[in-house]
């Protein structure tokens, strides 16, 4: 049995890069990796820190978790769940695409989507024709994207504007998951989860984001969670937002993190 950290700081180490392109199953966000050519050198792991991650920021900011607005007719009590292409958007996209959407669902009525206020702090503003509307906050995953925040209902011909500014920031960070390397490294009020680390997405869309540890002190994040050693053969990565939904990568876009573990 390990005593203190200074036992595993004395003890054999290694680099070991663990990285979507690696992956012998799942997809960029959730994936496996296989160590078994490692032998005994994986069979017998005290305890690891992190070294260093690296993400590239190509999340939506409309994704499949967060894609659809549920509108209720008035008259017929008639539910409309409209569904968005999952994309990267600027609001001027997103309102082409969401008004085009609802008029495709709502057919013999239709809607007119703005922008109204002072830039930058617009709200978007819903008009529309034919018949009155609900939109319904509690079953719409994309409402406070939208800035949508409450239910609301919207009359026939007269402009309604949502609650709040629209919040088309996306992803800010990635919570790299592995219930093989730590199964409840973080505690918070909805739980305990096994979350490895987080990488902040600090760079904008479209660029990689790298871990911020600036000088030795800090470059290794001192965490040994192994009373005892640990077969790390194979080991499994989830990546997800803060929330817990699963985030997805393109197939030519790759997460990697660096772990210096302790072995006999």
């Amino acid at each position: 049995m390990l005593t203190s950290n200074e036992n595993i700081l004395n003890s054999k180490s290694r680099l070991l890069r663990l990285s979507s392109e690696d992956k012998v199953l799942g997809t960029q966000g959730r994936f496996t990796i296989d160590f078994i050519s490692q032998g005994g050198l994986m069979d017998n792991v005290k305890g690891y820190m992190v070294h260093s991650m690296q993400c590239p920021n190509v999340f939506d900011n409309i994704p499949e978790y967060a894609n659809t607005l549920q509108l209720i007719k008035t008259t017929s009590a008639v539910v409309f769940d409209v569904v968005l292409t999952n994309s990267f958007y600027y609001i001027d996209d997103l309102i082409i695409e969401l008004q085009n959407k609802i008029n495709a669902a709502i057919t013999t009525d239709s809607v007119a989507i703005i922008k109204v206020g002072n830039a930058p702090n617009e709200k978007l503003q819903f008009t529309f024709t034919g018949d009155e509307y609900t939109l319904n906050f509690l079953n719409s995953t994309i409402g406070s994207r939208l800035g949508l925040t409450a239910d609301l209902v919207c009359p026939a011909t007269v402009s309604t504007t949502l609650n709040s500014i629209p919040n088309l920031i996306g992803e800010t960070e990635v919570y790299a998951h592995s219930r093989v390397l730590c199964p409840n490294n973080l505690i918070e009020g909805g739980g305990s989860f096994s979350v490895i680390d987080k990488l902040n997405l600090n760079a904008p869309f479209g660029s990689m984001c790298y871990s911020d540890f600036d000088n030795d002190k800090t470059h290794f994040k001192k965490y040994f969670p192994f009373e005892s050693t640990k077969t790390l053969r194979t080991i499994k990565i989830t990546l997800r937002n803060r929330t817990g939904s699963v985030l997805t990568l393109p197939d030519n876009f790759n997460f990697s993190m660096m772990l210096m573990i302790y072995y006999k």
